[in-house]
């Protein structure tokens, strides 16, 4: 178990609780499924059967009424009547007994509903018999044949259904004693498995926090002395930084040269500036014209619009037209037919003569608008001849612009070059401070082993971190608090060392000041950097 985390720990400790109680709910399953089955078989077959049979019973009871009932009637009627009452009874209890013998469950059930069963037939064979007698002979000879045949009978019957309640009866007891017995054995099973459980479940969950335990003091130990480690190395790490910021110090220098350089660069930017600042109007000057241009464009295309719907105007009339052409010819024809057939009676014929000249108005009106849309078009036509032409002139103004602007292009660029001699002057300035910062490097190499040791130390600590955040994932995570010296605040989990800050020169007197070959390569560099720009 060493090897597990928490989260296995506690989902082992949660398997072992789920595998009791399931332990506990499959015997508590167990033992009401037995007494489920004995109260079932209680209920659907010995209770029921026990009921029949009592109802067998009482059947046979009225019907032996009926019987003698029948001997002592003298009317033919009254001797129907009670034998159609004695056969209601009689299928009454057949349909019981065919119940019955769906509840049968065993051997001695069987035997005793087959003894039954053959009493009953001879029984009822009797019973025939003495109803024939009553009806059709004397009633003594009735009487005596109950007394001699049907009342042994009657007698042997009632006994065999005696004992069969009985058997019903004992079976419902015996039944019942075993359902108590079963929920007896059941409440103990129960409360057996549930002790048991709970001592298992104590064990486990104490042997399981002992082990977490265990592994968070070890691993909160651990971290105590890593974090010592690293406060050690922040202290020589904090020593190099120092010495990298005298470096600094040096290159400011230099970037007080570099800034002469761009002050020379500004002037030039400014010219730059001015020539922009015409390039421009000119162009602000050209989009002014391209606006004309385009709204002139704008105008001509609603002219060719308007020539285009004109065009389909004429095409539609000339299209009604040639329509009102070939009606009239149609007509025309019809009224010389018609005129043909008639004769001196000619109502056709005045009719047809009638359509005609309607055809003929609509000509005349459609051609008339067509000499309208014709002439409105070549309005528009001239319209767009000449919004072309002041396009044109639109565009020959931004061809000028164009070339002016190509003019100040060209300073611009003769500025641009000016430009490019103060950046080299520039690039010389930067290689000075690039030999600055290769004196800054060999500060950094030191720091660099200072930050190995610091990083070896540190991923020490990120391991123990991460496996106590294995083990304690989503839980408290101040778990222990410890001094870590004098002059250091509690460190737990997470928390920052802090530690008194010792004097840096102190730390390392011998990394205080910058080597004197340094110096003399910063005393060149400044001599240099002044001489050599132009102010």
């Amino acid at each position: 178990m060493s090897n597990l985390t928490i989260q296995k720990r506690l989902t082992l400790g949660f398997a072992i609780l789920t595998s009791l109680t399931l332990s506990i709910g499959a015997i508590g399953l167990i033992s009401t499924n037995a007494i489920n089955i004995e109260t079932k078989h209680l209920i659907e077959k010995e209770m029921p059967g026990t009921v029949l049979m009592l109802q067998i019973k009482n059947n046979i009871t009225w019907g032996y009424a009926y019987v003698e009932r029948h001997i002592r009637t003298p009317d033919a009627d009254g001797m129907a009547d009670i034998a159609n009452r004695y056969d209601i009874l009689y299928k009454a209890n057949q349909e019981l007994y065919k119940q019955y013998t769906t509840m049968i469950s065993d051997a001695e059930d069987k035997a005793l509903f087959d003894k039954l069963n053959a009493s009953a037939a001879r029984y009822g064979d009797i019973r025939i018999k003495l109803f024939d007698i009553s009806t059709n002979k004397s009633k003594a000879e009735a009487i005596d044949y109950i007394n001699t045949t049907l009342l042994p009978e009657y007698r042997t019957y009632r006994a065999i259904l005696d004992e069969y309640v009985d058997f019903n009866i004992k079976r419902s007891k015996d039944r019942g004693e075993s359902v108590a017995m079963s929920a007896s054995g059941a409440n103990y099973s129960i409360t057996v498995a549930l002790i048991a459980a709970l001592a298992i479940a104590f064990t486990a969950c104490t042997i399981i926090t002992r082990k977490i335990t265990a592994a968070l003091k070890k691993a909160i130990s651990t971290i105590d002395e890593g974090a010592a480690q690293v406060a050690a190395a922040s202290s020589q790490v904090a020593s190099a930084s120092n010495m990298l910021a005298e470096g600094a110090s040096e290159q400011a220098a230099s970037l007080e040269e570099t800034s002469s350089s761009l002050e020379e660069m500004s002037s030039m930017t400014a010219g730059n500036a001015q020539s922009a600042a015409q390039a421009k109007e000119l162009a602000d000057q050209m989009r002014s014209a391209a606006d004309q241009s385009a709204d002139q464009m704008r105008q001509m295309q609603l002219a060719m619009d308007a020539i285009k719907t004109s065009s389909a105007g004429i095409s539609q009339i000339i299209k009604t037209i040639d329509e009102i052409a070939f009606q009239t010819n149609i007509l025309a024809l019809n009224a010389a037919v018609e005129a043909a057939r008639a004769g001196e009676a000619g109502a056709g014929f005045a009719i047809v003569a009638e359509e005609v000249r309607n055809l003929a108005q609509r000509s005349a009106n459609s051609a008339k608008e067509t000499s309208v849309k014709i002439e409105g078009a070549v309005k528009s036509s001239e319209q767009g001849v000449q919004l072309s032409a002041k396009v044109a002139g639109s565009l020959d103004t931004i061809v000028v612009k164009a070339r002016e602007m190509n003019h100040l292009v060209s300073e611009i660029a003769s500025a641009t070059q000016e430009q490019d001699r103060g950046i080299s002057q520039l690039t010389l300035a930067v290689s000075e401070m690039d030999k600055v910062t290769q004196s800054n490097a060999s500060n950094a190499e030191e720091t660099a082993s200072a930050s190995e040791e610091l990083n070896a130390h540190a991923d020490t600590l990120a391991e123990t971190v991460g496996d106590l955040v294995a083990l304690v994932e989503k839980s408290q995570r101040r778990s222990r608090q410890a001094m870590l010296g004098e002059g250091r605040q509690l460190i737990g989990l997470g928390e920052p060392i802090m530690q008194e800050r010792r004097p840096l020169a102190a730390n390392r007197p011998e990394k205080a000041t910058l080597p004197a070959r340094q110096k003399q390569r910063t005393l060149a560099f400044n001599s240099t950097s002044k001489n050599g720009f132009k102010h």
